[in-house]
């Protein structure tokens, strides 16, 4: 691709790394054919190395389209006659798969792939520990957001389920399918499941380093990228920028494993993402957007788009293909503020297969500076945290161990004279630091990610009866309006 060899549109990226604070990108394009990839940047700021279409990143939640995949081989497979799109979970997954009480059974595997089920995200429910039957299981206890196939509810949950039916079926571990039916076939030689198993392969120098920006600080934050295996299906796939794109082509040319009836199946729009943008929500020259299965579908200038993204610790990814055109692209970077980055370069070289005007393609940045902006702004003024009362009750009064049938356990103690909880055994490590507000009850809470220390100002609720605290509400999932309640456990 002509825009990514010039040295003038590297400059570019270059500033656009600068300004978002993201040490390197590598990028691979696909276009009639014939492959280009390129990279900027750095893999590794301390050893310095530079970034290549070789380096490793874990693509987040980029994964989700071979996780639907996976499912869509089972469902072309005649070996698996029960297993469609329209068949219901809770037969397909008999004793393992249940919808939560007073919510019927009628949860489709396409459903479970469109993000469709009505269940909430229910992200910070995940523990280390956790396998995908035992998330499989764990629905049953969850909350519901809103009925079955009324609302898109992106849940990681489900893809996670999505694994899980893979390997039950099969009676396969899902890493070794993806390897058999995927990698091995389209020659992705340095592709696996969780940054763990690239180790064991052997790869640790190719893989990026995990970035954050400290803005107190102004310098980057480094970690080692984690494995998230209970997240498996969601997210996790460890790769390069010259596999992904394989995998993208195949897509585009239904080269085995993909079938025509397996991309019909994938790229076939179930749910709407967006029914209440207006005009001015949208983008310019573009359409609503629907979840597919693993995919979004949109239209842009009148091509069809159809791409992922994905945000983790220390990562970010952008996919997108155009089949119209027979291009496609992938964007890989090494810092959680990659995804603005990432974002902006990947439209612009869509812009430029489509031959946007220059001028025009200078939305992209502002929008992700508006975007920027509107992630830095608390949802917690009905609070009048400026108002804040004195807190009369012992910090000893909200102590000990809570419990949710959901989200299992949370322990509440007192650290540098501020209630805390450590919940680094959760897949997304958080920790909580408590500050009260008002009544002896209303607090805030700030969510910290575990790794990178940055996070969210989220509202806290307790229930005292007898001077005792015996209930513990958390606005942990922005997907429905109520409080996660947990019960405090005998001491």
């Amino acid at each position: 691709m002509d825009l990514l060899k010039s040295a003038e549109y590297r400059a570019h990226v270059h500033k656009l790394l600068e300004r978002w604070h993201v040490p390197g990108v590598a990028i691979a394009t696909l276009q009639d054919g014939e492959f280009y990839s390129a990279a900027v940047g750095k893999a590794s700021l301390s050893p310095p190395k530079p970034c290549t279409p070789e380096t490793l990143f874990n693509v987040a939640s980029a994964s989700k389209s071979l996780t639907a995949a996976s499912v869509a081989l089972l469902v072309e497979d005649e070996r698996f006659p029960n297993v469609k799109y329209e068949a219901l979970l809770s037969e397909v997954l008999a004793e393992d798969f249940e919808m939560p009480p007073g919510h019927p059974d009628l949860v489709t595997i396409e459903d479970m792939l469109s993000h469709r089920t009505g269940i909430a995200a229910s992200d910070h429910a995940l523990l280390n520990t956790d396998t995908p039957q035992s998330i499989t299981r764990n629905v049953r206890n969850l909350p519901v957001a809103a009925p079955i196939r009324t609302t898109h509810i992106y849940c990681n949950q489900m893809y996670i389920v999505a694994s899980f039916l893979v390997e039950k079926l099969t009676g396969q571990d899902f890493a070794g399918f993806l390897k058999q039916h995927f990698f091995d076939p389209l020659h992705m030689t340095s592709t696996t499941l969780q940054p763990s198993r690239a180790r064991a392969n052997g790869w640790s120098d190719r893989l990026a380093g995990a970035y954050t920006w400290d803005k107190s600080k102004q310098e980057y934050y480094e970690f080692e990228s984690p494995d998230q295996s209970a997240e498996q299906g969601a997210t996790g796939i460890v790769t390069c920028a010259n596999d992904y794109i394989k995998w993208v082509k195949a897509m585009i040319d239904r080269e085995s494993p993909i079938s025509e009836n397996v991309y019909k199946g994938l790229i076939k729009p179930r749910s709407l993402r967006d029914p209440d943008a207006g005009e001015d929500d949208l983008d310019p020259h573009t359409s609503f957007s629907a979840y597919a299965a693993g995919w979004h579908i949109a239209y842009y200038r009148g091509s069809k788009i159809v791409k992922h993204y994905g945000l983790t610790e220390g990562a970010a990814s952008a996919v997108f293909f155009l089949p119209g055109e027979r291009f496609g692209v992938v964007v890989f970077g090494n810092s959680d503020q990659a995804y603005h980055a990432t974002h902006i370069i990947i439209r612009e070289l869509v812009d430029e297969v489509l031959n946007v005007a220059a001028e025009e393609r200078d939305y992209w940045r502002a929008k992700e500076e508006e975007l920027e902006e509107a992630e830095s702004e608390s949802d917690l003024d009905s609070l009048d945290v400026d108002l804040k009362e004195s807190l009369e009750m012992e910090l000893e009064v909200y102590t000990g161990t809570y419990w949710n049938p959901g989200y299992g356990c949370v322990t509440l103690e007192v650290k540098d004279g501020k209630l805390f909880v450590d919940a680094s055994n959760r897949s997304s490590a958080f920790t909580l630091t408590l500050e009260h507000i008002r009544r002896q009850t209303t607090f805030i809470a700030y969510l910290a990610d575990y790794y990178r220390g940055e996070g969210d100002e989220i509202r806290a609720e307790f229930q005292i009866e007898k001077d005792r605290a015996v209930r513990f509400g958390l606005k942990l999932d922005g997907s429905i309006d109520q409080m996660i309640w947990f019960d405090k456990t005998q001491e």
